[in-house]
């Protein structure tokens, strides 16, 4: 299927290339990295040369590698910059678990600061401060510890907003609370 879909816009840069970038973000997820991409190649040109007559496969080769080239770069842009994000993620977590004294210290700095700047929020939370930050504390280092798996990441995130639903959060909120927490991060 996914060779289909590059087949299908290879001669659409731009579209191929959105393509590509999600397929990458997809495979991100799989556990592909930059080394997976030498046997893909092999296999796809392997595939090829058996399947396609040889006259034909003589004619359609350069096409083909021009193709695996696109494909190539996209994902090594890709794999790449996921991988710096990712290392910067948990360098500067750790950085800054270390530096305000352990992961409950930071999600205590977190609700001071929110409150201090979004009073208005201290009403969502009903349980006391100590027993949110430790859930708090434990969520963010769940999230930061599926930072190279896309795909337990996503579930983490999607069982945190169903967890959240049911206290009538809105989209503001959230706004809110990713601005004091990148706010305070900034500020360690």
């Amino acid at each position: 299927k996914a060779l289909e879909m590059i087949v299908e816009t290879a001669t659409r840069p731009q579209e191929l290339e959105t393509r590509l970038w999600r397929l990458a973000k997809l495979h991100v997820g799989y556990g592909v990295d930059a080394e997976l991409l030498q046997y893909f190649e092999a296999a796809l040109f392997c595939y090829l040369e058996k399947a396609l007559p040889n006259r034909i496969w003589e004619d359609a080769e350069e096409g083909w590698r021009w193709l695996w080239a696109r494909v190539q770069a996209s994902f090594m842009n890709v794999l790449t910059r996921w991988q710096h994000m990712q290392d910067l993620v948990e360098t500067s977590w750790d950085k800054v678990v270390s530096l305000v004294g352990g992961r409950e210290a930071v999600a205590r700095a977190f609700y001071q600061k929110l409150f201090e700047v979004h009073p208005s929020l201290q009403d969502l939370f009903q349980r006391p401060v100590d027993a949110q930050s430790k859930m708090f504390s434990e969520t963010l280092q769940i999230v930061v510890s599926s930072v190279r798996h896309s795909n337990e990441l996503e579930t983490e995130v999607e069982q945190l907003a169903l967890r959240h639903h049911r206290y009538n959060l809105k989209a503001w909120h959230f706004e809110c609370v990713g601005g004091v927490l990148l706010s305070l991060l900034g500020e360690v």
